[in-house]
């Protein structure tokens, strides 16, 4: 049964991205905004008028969720006018280009990303005050959700805190701001000054994993890990006939996400005569084709390449519904481990055996996070080939032979990262702090 004072509370969900804005870090907020709908008396969403211009996905909103636009004029704003188009995303390659990866660096980085960042200082100044006009002098009654990235969106709800220090403030982070992977900034002690003035105001900080809690509680003391989870579990269809297929959908992150132990592995069973050529493809979905078309030709394996461009989630979803095995790339660090993105949990949705190539040092939380899972093998850039060759090679046979392919069972996974049955203990976390303000 619902509390009946959380019931009487309300919430604002201050995210830059939300539908129909096309992009994976959409997922998240789109699930926090249909699931806790239901808790609250209203629930309302600020977003950026760019979301116009921004590339268009199918996500479903709850009835219950309003959405209001907050007026916004930033680089984005800006590229689309210049460019007269409405994608104005930039595949991994093009990133790569110096120019860019340092300019990057520059808008993603305080004290600039205030006013040259996504948001910038007009989403901002505009959002503070559109938040205000909704609180309307009643700060006890709501709870403020901000969701980073771009940090506009946490920059205005520290300034509604600061403004409202009743307000309950959730600070959520599907990433790192200061990330030792991809060193996406400049100025460290700068940007660590800056993140601990910021999230010292918050209630509590979310996360998506264990990895990402350790490095943010350097800024905050209360760090709750909400994993992205499963929300749907998709309807079984036939997987490919023609040939054994392993798929790969999502973004390589320029060249942090390395393949380059699977398709060495299978370039060396077909050399063996263990795998036909004939009988094997590697599908991509995604905008990164021009890291992907090298990176096949290294490894002769052209001929049973395929990609399938850009696509949507449904599309990228039944792609992986249909596949053999799904691939997974993702990186570690040594202070920076158990990233567990939502390509995960898409897989595990799924239920087809899955492979995850690390790049980086060995990752006790992830393999930990993973555990109890059948038909999902942890390999890494630099491990050893013989036994990614192996786990490949038995499901090729399964499959050749025609027996019953497996399955990853839900019950194996869904007590842990079924969103259903998380967000009820997100709903208590966030009952408490109301309790106590």
């Amino acid at each position: 049964m619902k509390s009946k004072k959380l019931n009487k509370k309300k919430i604002i969900h201050i995210a830059y991205y939300f539908p129909p804005i096309k992009s994976v870090g959409v997922n998240r907020s789109n699930r926090l905004a249909n699931e806790l709908a239901s808790f609250f008396s209203s629930y309302t969403v600020c977003t950026t008028s760019n979301r116009k211009i921004l590339p268009q996905s199918t996500l479903q909103i709850d009835d219950r969720v309003d959405v209001v636009e907050v007026p916004t004029f930033d680089f984005r704003t800006a590229l689309s006018l210049l460019q007269k188009k409405e994608s104005v995303h930039f595949d991994s390659g093009f990133k790569k280009k110096y120019y860019l990866n340092w300019l990057a660096k520059i808008i993603a980085s305080f004290p600039f990303n205030i006013f040259l960042g996504q948001g910038s200082i007009i989403y901002i100044l505009l959002g503070y005050k559109k938040v205000k006009q909704l609180i309307k002098n009643k700060p006890e009654d709501f709870v403020i959700l901000s969701v980073f990235h771009p940090y506009a969106d946490h920059l205005i709800a520290y300034l509604v805190k600061w403004k409202y220090p009743k307000v309950v403030w959730i600070a959520d982070f599907k990433d790192l701001h200061i990330d030792p992977v991809y060193h996406n900034y400049y100025w460290k002690d700068v940007q660590l000054w800056f993140n601990k003035i910021i999230l010292k105001k918050a209630s509590f900080i979310t996360t998506v994993s264990e990895g990402l809690a350790q490095n943010l509680r350097q800024f905050h003391d209360d760090v709750f890990v909400l994993p992205n989870g499963v929300t749907k579990i998709p309807e079984k269809v036939e997987r490919y006939k023609d040939k054994f297929t392993i798929s790969y959908t999502g973004a390589m992150f320029q060249d942090k996400r390395r393949p380059h132990l699977l398709l060495r592995a299978i370039e060396e069973l077909i050399q063996e005569g263990k795998i036909l050529k004939s009988k094997i493809r590697i599908q991509q979905a995604g905008r990164d084709l021009s890291i992907w078309k090298p990176l096949v030709k290294l490894f002769n394996l052209e001929d049973i390449f395929e990609t399938h461009g850009v696509v949507s989630l449904d599309e990228a979803h039944l792609l992986q519904s249909k596949t053999h095995i799904n691939l997974l790339l993702t990186t570690s660090h040594s202070a920076y481990k158990g990233v567990l993105t939502s390509k995960i949990f898409e897989y595990l949705a799924a239920a087809n055996p899955v492979i995850v190539v690390i790049n980086g040092p060995k990752d006790e939380i992830y393999e930990e996070a993973m555990s109890g899972i059948n038909h999902l093998f942890i390999g890494y850039d630099k491990g050893d080939i013989n036994k990614i060759k192996q786990f490949v090679l038995s499901y090729y046979h399964t499959w050749m032979s025609e027996e019953k392919y497996p399955r990853i069972e839900q019950k194996e996974w869904d007590s842990r990262y079924y969103w259903p049955k998380m967000i009820n203990s997100f709903y208590s976390k966030i009952k408490k702090h109301i309790s106590d303000v």
